[in-house]
């Protein structure tokens, strides 16, 4: 079964990016990452964070049974992007019998956040090693077909919106 590692998703927390002038000064979306720190601290795993990644937003590091898991959490309003990443030393992940473990850690993870009702248009994906989506049949999506998507929860966002 295929674990889609990464979500884009819109949230009801407030903007608390910090700038100084034209200059950002603290990435947004701390807060989003200290609510989904909490989320994953409440699913029983070790989590750290969130630690500013500068213009990659916030990163959470989490260790569970000798397995390092890495959640990045990047505002980019009007939706978040987070990203989840298995980053156990590769030898370790190749000898090990935990190899099971971010599977079930990101499906957790995406359980959580789809319970959470501050956290919604929430749309799950996988990305290849080139950082380019996939589609259902596992081949790299076009640059339309990824519009087509990312336009999809912004139109039933607005229409929910409207008076």
């Amino acid at each position: 079964m295929k674990v889609r590692t990464c979500a884009e998703f819109c949230t009801d927390f407030p903007a608390d990016s910090i700038w100084n002038g034209d200059e950002m000064v603290q990435a947004g979306g701390r807060n989003v990452a200290a609510a989904i720190q909490e989320m994953i601290a409440s699913l029983g795993y070790r989590a750290s964070g969130p630690e500013d990644g500068d213009e990659h937003g916030w990163w959470i590091h989490i260790n569970h049974e000798d397995q390092q898991f890495l959640v990045q959490v990047t505002d980019l309003p009007p939706d978040v992007m987070l990203l989840t990443d298995d980053v156990t030393f590769f030898l370790s992940r190749w000898f090990s019998k935990k190899g099971h473990l971010y599977g079930e850690f990101v499906r957790k993870l995406r359980a959580a956040i789809e319970a959470d009702p501050r956290f919604h248009h929430i749309r799950w994906f996988e990305e290849d090693s080139n950082g380019r989506e996939l589609g259902p049949d596992g081949r790299p999506l076009s640059t339309k077909q990824v519009q087509a998507q990312a336009l999809a929860p912004k139109a039933a966002l607005a229409s929910e919106r409207a008076p």
